[in-house]
């Protein structure tokens, strides 16, 4: 089986505010670092840790022989 994700449609579930809130940041200057890289990656990670979607999204799920019912590989 293989997945791929093709679009994310839904929003991250923490923003921004949050997230520096958390960290304690103060300024401006990762704001782009934090809502580009930090919030996707700790939500990918979560996901796959989870095994469930936290955010909308578009996947294409390839199954090849497949002669009986299965399983989605995340729940949705």
């Amino acid at each position: 089986m293989f997945t791929e994700v093709i679009e994310i449609t839904g929003t991250e579930p923490v923003s921004l505010t949050d997230a520096k809130a958390w960290l304690r940041v103060y300024h401006t200057n990762e704001d782009s670092i934090i809502n580009t890289r930090l919030i996707p990656g700790v939500r990918a990670f979560m996901e796959k840790r989870l095994n469930i979607s936290l955010v909308e999204k578009k996947i294409r799920v390839i199954v090849e022989n497949a002669e009986a019912n299965f399983r989605l590989p995340q729940w949705p």
